[in-house]
């Protein structure tokens, strides 16, 4: 069962990952255009499915993480580098998915006020605090990985 649950927490960092890193990369390419009505609509479709993807997957980074520390049992020896996991991550996904949310929904408001000069800067704001989570997510899958202690 523990197996079970780590690769659904692996698949849905992947997919957290990915569209995280998605969404970035798509509105900062679109934000020097973002006066064009069709980039302006597909920036808010592309936020809005990000959405959609990014909650869903993160949500369950965040239950399958809890239930495997749980199948552990409580140990007090826990290395560094679960620790940092277990808190460093459940606090990066609940931020993220905080911030995400009240930024997307600006971003998008910024859009559709017309006033291109906030709508770009709001993206390139959403954007920026969406790489620095990217980084965050990535500094606790490298503690997993290399496992320190």
């Amino acid at each position: 069962m523990y197996e079970f649950f780590l690769f659904l927490h692996l698949t849905a960092i992947s997919i957290w990952l990915g569209s995280v890193l998605t969404i970035a990369i798509m509105l900062l390419t679109m934000r020097q255009q973002i006066a064009n009505r069709d980039i302006k609509s597909l920036a808010q479709k592309a936020i809005r499915t990000f959405n959609r993807i990014m909650y869903p997957s993160s949500f369950l980074v965040l239950v399958s993480g809890i239930v495997m520390i749980v199948k552990l049992g409580k140990d007090s020896a826990r290395p560094f580098w679960l620790e940092y996991m277990q808190d460093a991550g459940a606090m990066t996904i609940l931020v993220s998915i905080i911030l995400s949310g009240i930024w997307g929904k600006k971003v998008i408001k910024r859009i559709n006020q017309g006033n291109d000069k906030h709508a770009e800067s709001s993206i390139s704001k959403f954007s920026s605090g969406l790489l620095v989570s990217l980084l965050f997510i990535l500094s606790v899958v490298f503690m997993a990985a290399f496992k320190f202690n």
